[in-house]
């Protein structure tokens, strides 16, 4: 995990704060590891080696609705990993969760490489807004994706 979160590039548009230390990553993977209902955890990983250079996360906001989340070292953009391993996630989520109607998320309006593979994903935009996160002084705008089932 350190191995991308530790890279500004990927941090700059996360609620959490650029990893300066394992000791960052340790903590932040304790944190995914806990058993919360209605929270799925995945990693992506290169087949060949089994390297971690990302992650998914899944939140189950109620029953109808999920919030979807994810990450990539910069290293791997644009080869479609983060396409890929987002089908597997949806498809998975559709087939295991009977009652979901939607699934959302609200990337930074800038983080373009995001909104590319939200949109491969069938994701639609919605609203931009701004939202405020403790690491962005005075909020950052982020644009509403859903895609329904």
């Amino acid at each position: 995990m350190f191995f991308y979160a530790s890279q500004p590039e990927v941090a700059k548009w996360m609620a959490w704060n650029q990893h300066q230390t394992l000791e960052d990553s340790r903590r932040a993977l304790d944190c995914l590891m806990w058993e919360l209902p209605g929270q799925y955890e995945w990693a992506i990983r290169l087949r060949d080696t089994g390297e971690l250079v990302g992650g998914f996360s899944f939140l189950l906001k109620a029953e109808a609705t999920a919030e979807l989340h994810f990450t990539l070292a910069p290293a791997y953009w644009r080869r479609g990993l983060t396409t890929e391993a987002g089908q597997t996630v949806l498809a998975w989520a559709w087939q295991n969760h009977a009652k979901l109607r939607a699934i959302i998320t609200a990337p930074a309006a800038e983080n373009l490489g995001a909104l590319k593979v939200l949109e491969r994903l069938s994701f639609y935009p919605g609203a931009k807004r701004r939202s405020g996160f403790h690491k962005f002084s005075g909020g950052i705008d982020v644009i509403e994706y859903h895609l329904a089932r």
